[in-house]
């Protein structure tokens, strides 16, 4: 079979400046062979031509897919605390069948947008045999939480035990404020030298509020369930600065998801503190919960280090990365739009450790081909009608 060239108003490459008019030679198996400027097109036969933009297989970070059942189960705006309460009286309503098959659909709607990869995190077995079968390459974070410091070992020994279920698997901690002196520590003796870490970060003030003075609705939550609270609660210090003493030297890559309230002096420790750190936003499901967004002016000049999630089907009302990107370029459209395909491809490539084989346009790479129409071609942005599909899979180890 010959070779394919595909073209449109412009190529993003995640490698360099957006090129317009620019096409894609690909092999049968979608290959980057040559990422051509407009001129070397001139005279070329068979080229397909894709108005709008061409753009790397999207990487989602972040995402809850074994909660897809729980979509349009949950009010919006009603914060972290009342979010994490429906959750929990809910999510056993539903049997296993149920939980299985709407992960499915939610997985072949991230497929046909154009997801290639995604950090995704378990708290049972239900995707294992869906992922098995999948075209899309999984990080998976098998997450523990508890705050009962006697029950910390069982813990991570259930969570070992699930580990074994899942490829390219890590344990790590649910979030800042669920997770005991005992259980951080025990997580940080079991961390290998390939696992990608992640944690919830700063979601809500709520949980600033909840460290720097063990004052209200987690305090109170936490109180309702009869659950001891960490000695080092209130600290005084912001939710990564306290726990950090629990993770030293930490080089592994390391995500911070949501940062919805997020200082600079937050993401200054964190940089400071974690050699290989990744921040992780989710504006929809920012929204969603606490109809609150990162103040993003903080993130847009951190390069390497920002990446796209959409969290669950429980704190949104779908899977999509453009779908947050889209949100981002409306709420700030000084930022350019080939930094937003950055954070959504390259970026998440390299926080879930994929970036050797997707991510950008790099000749010798398959890493998806993305078509994102009804965009504005002058001005070169997104528009809230701009859709994605997938017209190349990527080639995924």
């Amino acid at each position: 079979m010959s070779n394919t060239i595909l073209s449109s108003d412009w190529i993003f490459t995640n490698f360099g400046a957006p090129i317009k008019g620019g096409g894609l030679e690909i092999d049968s198996k979608g290959y980057i062979l040559r990422v051509l400027t407009s001129n070397q097109l001139t005279g070329l036969a068979n080229v397909e031509f894709y108005p709008g933009f061409l753009v790397p297989g999207f990487v989602n970070a972040h995402c809850h897919l074994e909660l897809s059942y729980l979509a349009a189960r949950v009010n919006r705006n009603t914060g972290i605390n009342d979010f994490i309460a429906r959750i929990e009286e809910v999510r056993n309503d539903f049997d296993k069948n149920h939980r299985v098959e709407a992960a499915q659909h939610a997985l072949y709607a991230m497929q046909d947008e154009g997801i290639v990869a995604i950090g995704d995190i378990c708290n049972s077995n239900d995707t294992v045999a869906l992922k098995a079968d999948s075209t899309i390459q999984f990080r998976n974070f098998i997450e523990v939480y508890g705050l009962n410091p006697l029950a910390a070992q069982s813990k991570m020994d259930k969570a070992l035990v699930m580990k074994e279920l899942y490829s390219n698997s890590s344990v790590v901690p649910h979030a800042t404020y669920s997770v005991s002196e005992e259980l951080l520590s025990i997580i940080y003796r079991n961390i290998e030298k390939n696992d990608v870490l992640t944690i919830h970060n700063q979601e809500s003030e709520a949980e600033n509020d909840y460290f720097k003075s063990a004052q209200g609705g987690m305090k109170k939550r936490f109180e309702s369930w009869h659950l001891p609270l960490p000695q080092f609660i209130p600290s005084g210090k912001s939710p990564i600065e306290t726990i950090r003493p629990y993770l030293p030297n930490v080089k592994n890559p390391f995500i911070f998801v949501h940062n919805t309230f997020s200082t600079k002096e937050d993401i200054d420790f964190i940089i400071e503190n974690f050699s290989n750190a990744y921040f992780c936003l989710c504006p929809a499901s920012n929204l969603f919960i606490e109809n609150s967004l990162p103040d993003f002016s903080l993130f847009s000049n951190l390069q390497k280090r920002v990446c796209i999630g959409t969290d669950s089907l429980a704190s949104n009302d779908n899977l999509s990365v453009l779908q947050e990107l889209k949100i981002i370029s409306a709420h700030v459209p000084e930022i350019p739009t080939y930094k937003l395909i950055e954070w959504s491809g390259i970026n998440g490539a390299r926080a879930l450790g994929f970036d050797s084989w997707v991510g950008d346009f790099k000749p010798g790479k398959a890493p998806g081909i993305v078509w994102i129409e009804d965009v504005d071609v002058e001005s070169c942005k997104l528009t809230e009608w701009s859709l994605s599909q997938i017209l190349v899979h990527a080639q995924t180890k």
